[in-house]
């Protein structure tokens, strides 16, 4: 009887946290999508259409460096972030700037 060769029994890469290098890339993955349904889900009003058409970009520009390999695997956090970051700004940008009215502003009427 011949016996058969065992798999070599070394653990999986590991990735930083000492998770397998798959689940951390799995896991990095999940955050992006994340991200992108995050930038994606824009409210309706008046500012729908700019906010997706930056977004988009964005997110096109960080799928391509991902997908192209430009953006190796342990640096999807950094893309995810950034999109967020961006996404974090945009409503920032957009939000009303709040102000008071004074009497100086009236002329004087309040």
């Amino acid at each position: 009887m011949t016996s058969m060769t065992q798999p070599d029994s070394a653990p999986p890469p590991r990735a930083s946290g000492g998770q397998p290098a798959i689940e951390a890339e799995r896991n990095d993955l999940r955050e992006l999508l994340r991200a992108i349904v995050e930038a994606l889900d824009v409210p309706d009003g008046p500012q729908r259409a700019p906010h997706l058409d930056r977004r988009s970009a964005r997110i096109v520009a960080a799928g391509r460096a991902v997908l192209t390999g430009r953006t190796p695997a342990p640096q999807i956090p950094w893309e995810t972030a950034f999109l967020r970051t961006k996404t974090a700004q945009d409503a920032v940008v957009d939000r009303p700037v709040p102000y008071a009215l004074t009497d100086r502003a009236l002329g004087g009427d309040v």
